[in-house]
């Protein structure tokens, strides 16, 4: 398990709290967007889920705010509805308090643009 751990960046919020009576600035608030920011086919909108253990989440797209601040129950998500989607960046912040409280975290997923290439590789011995 140490070994394990060791390998988990200190930045990465999934990384497991050690002990429940760490300091507050030893502990990372858990923020994630579960969706891929992707057009779906035949939809302008997409439902949002944002996993938190803030109080409080809002959303941005592009750097405009198209979800208000939304209450978070304890290990909860929120749920933001009719987001039109639009390509570019969708950023998850995790707030303190509401509506513009402190910001504990962001999340961020970008729309993926068209390859430019494919590079393929074997990674196998060769069997001479």
């Amino acid at each position: 398990r140490s070994w394990w751990l060791s390998n988990i960046s200190e930045a990465d919020h999934g990384r497991p709290v050690l002990w429940h009576g760490a300091p507050e600035s030893e502990v990372a608030t858990t923020l994630y967007i579960v969706e891929s920011w992707v057009p779906l086919p035949g939809s302008e909108t997409r439902t949002v889920h944002v996993y938190t253990d803030a109080p409080y989440a809002r959303l941005w797209l592009n750097g405009k705010l198209v979800g208000d601040s939304i209450a978070v129950p304890l290990l909860g998500s929120a749920t933001f509805s009719k987001v039109p989607f639009v390509g570019g960046n969708l950023t998850a912040e995790a707030l303190a308090s509401s509506p513009s409280g402190p910001r504990l975290a962001s999340y961020e997923r970008h729309t993926h643009g068209r390859a430019s290439r494919l590079r393929l590789s074997l990674d196998a011995p060769s069997p001479r």
